[in-house]
């Protein structure tokens, strides 16, 4: 069978009510505006369809999404320039879908270029086609919709909500805060209570803690470039696979105690660097680097809140120096030392970062990215972004007909950038792996198989 995914409907979801006129201009943080509006956020929710009225569904969704919207008002508004979004009550972008298969079908053997089609595709962001409307490369920020939001249903019933977040206003956090208060939203319209649940209070005061700059509202963005094909698999670790992976990290000599996502963390930049070592005909030997990004909110003393809106994240950083040499290899491959790098690198984002970022002064940790960034493009490092989106309640995104059957990423950015995720009973964790090309994911998977003896699903 030939999967189809007709889209049947779209249209623009605007605010319940208007934005007042004291909150029609959301000023960018300074992190804000140093980060790329694209590519946007994704995210994947399915849901079974039994016992389930599809458009009434479909009309709960639209209208509980109108009545968030009002509550988080930049995401509906237009990105003025790089300092500013007027909240100007433009709306979302909503499209349903219909898709002719069983859920089922889909979920039995998870593929990533089958579930990208369940996701709005980022030709959406435009408003009226206008990525096309003109010959230069530069991305005006006014054309972008900040939030996309695509509903397929299948022929069985199931629906899954894909959620496609602009980059500019916010970060995964954000995204959550967005989808945790729609859903609470949408449930309250279909129960008596809320089962003593307050609705979701997000706060806008971000810039307040980090200062735009002005000469930065000038500042110009490309637009997002056809991308290389990449090759992405999930790998799935359950309870026991962590359990022996964990025991697997830990050495009295580095660390006693690490964690399901370090043990996993470690492993994958374990495997991505001799895959970048095998990769590479100029040298066996390379610095291998580990970024991680790391959520600010709770780094700060005091804590920010868990719902402030914005990209309030910093990249932590661990190195280590990949070989072909089997006699140098043995600490740099050791598990546990690497977790040891890991939290030595995470350890490093405190409160004295916070306050290095609010006086607009990134040291030598942003001569440091400049570098890395300069020496990767020569192909002089090998480097592997992973992301952990443990933790996060997605599986709580219940709309009033259950919580999610699954939740998935899928990918986010391209060749050498891993997500992490929960499995849905929260012991486990699935990794979304992106590599250049297949040969490097087959010798991925081969190392994962081969050195470490867990089997990949």
């Amino acid at each position: 069978m030939v999967l189809k995914v007709e889209i049947v409907s779209g249209e623009t979801i605007k605010p319940s009510l208007p934005t007042p006129l004291n909150k029609r201009s959301y000023k960018l943080s300074y992190i804000d505006q140093g980060n790329l509006p694209h590519p946007p956020i994704p995210l994947l929710l399915f849901y079974s369809g039994a016992n389930a009225d599809v458009a009434e569904q479909c009309g709960l969704l639209k209208k509980s999404l109108s009545e968030t919207l009002t509550r988080f008002y930049p995401l509906a508004g237009e990105i003025k320039d790089n300092l500013t979004i007027e909240c100007n009550d433009n709306g979302a972008y909503y499209l349903e879908t219909r898709v002719n298969c069983h859920l089922s079908e889909v979920l039995t053997h998870p593929e990533a270029n089958v579930l990208k089609n369940f996701l709005p595709s980022y030709d959406l962001h435009f408003r009226s086609g206008s990525i096309g409307s003109t010959t230069s490369d530069e991305l005006n920020l006014r054309d972008l919709i900040q939030l996309v939001i695509q509903v397929n249903v299948f022929d069985c019933g199931g629906i899954a909500i894909g959620i496609s977040m602009c980059h500019k206003i916010g970060d995964l956090a954000t995204m959550t805060a967005f989808l945790d208060s729609w859903a609470r939203t949408s449930r309250c319209e279909t129960i008596s209570t809320m089962d003593g649940q307050e609705m979701v209070t997000p706060h806008f005061h971000s810039a307040s803690l980090f200062p735009p700059k002005e000469i930065l509202s000038s500042y110009t963005f490309k637009k997002l470039s056809a991308r290389d094909k990449h090759v992405t698999k999930r790998f799935v670790f359950d309870a026991s696979r962590i359990a022996a992976l964990k025991a697997k990290a830990t050495n009295p000599l580095y660390v006693k105690n690490p964690t399901r996502v370090e043990s996993v963390t470690a492993l994958i930049w374990k495997c991505a660097s001799r895959v970048g070592i095998i990769a590479s005909s100029e040298s066996t030997s390379k610095q291998s680097i580990a970024f991680i990004p790391v959520n600010l909110r709770g780094r700060m003393v005091p804590p920010m809140p868990k719902h402030l809106i914005g990209n309030l994240v910093q990249i932590a950083v661990a190195t280590t120096t990949t070989t072909t040499a089997a006699n140098a290899r043995a600490k740099e491959e050791d598990l546990s030392y690497l977790v040891q790098l890991l939290r030595d690198g995470i350890g490093k984002i405190n409160n004295e970062t916070v306050k290095q970022i609010q006086a607009y002064n990134d040291g030598e940790l942003g001569e440091f990215f400049r570098d890395v960034y300069g020496r990767y493009s020569k192909g002089e490092v090998n480097l592997n972004t992973i992301i952990s989106w443990c933790r996060f309640p997605f599986y709580e995104a219940d709309f009033g007909w259950g919580k999610p059957h699954w939740v998935c990423s899928v990918e986010m950015e391209g060749k050498n950038v891993h997500i992490l995720m929960d499995t849905k009973d929260g012991n486990g964790v699935e990794a979304w792996v992106t590599f250049a090309n297949q040969r490097q994911m087959d010798e991925f998977s081969s190392l994962i198989d081969r050195e470490f003896e867990i089997s990949v699903i």
